[in-house]
């Protein structure tokens, strides 16, 4: 253990000292240092856990990634995108965002559609 951190027993507490807690800045060669103890030691989960994480990171970006593509898409008047389909484990609110996106791009495209209709008249 570094030098500046230093382990409080149960036993130095009991005798009626004040318990604080102090935030202990630890150099980052020693945080990797640790970490890389922590990945030899029990690395197996740590790194799964890591897997994990990026993985459903990604899933749950997904709808979001996919919407912001077809709404920069729509501002630049290309309404041929895709719309984003709703996944059975898409969340309630991002359901809602996909289905709100959807309406307001149907609707613009809509006006788009009526501003061709009219008729322009030159002099």
């Amino acid at each position: 253990m570094p030098p500046s951190i230093r382990e409080v027993s149960p036993d130095e507490l009991d005798h009626g000292q004040d318990a604080r807690v102090q935030v202990v800045r630890v150099p980052v060669r020693v945080s990797l240092r640790l970490l890389d103890e922590r990945l030899k030691g029990g690395g197996g989960e740590f790194l799964a856990g890591l897997v994990v994480a990026a993985l459903l990171s990604k899933a749950l970006a997904q709808p979001f990634s996919q919407l912001a593509s077809v709404a920069t898409a729509v501002g630049n008047g290309d309404f041929s995108q895709p719309p984003v389909r709703i996944k059975n484990w898409h969340p309630r609110d991002v359901r809602s965002l996909i289905v709100t996106v959807s309406w307001m791009i149907e609707q613009q495209q809509k006006k788009v559609d009526a501003a061709k209709d009219i008729p322009v008249i030159s002099h």
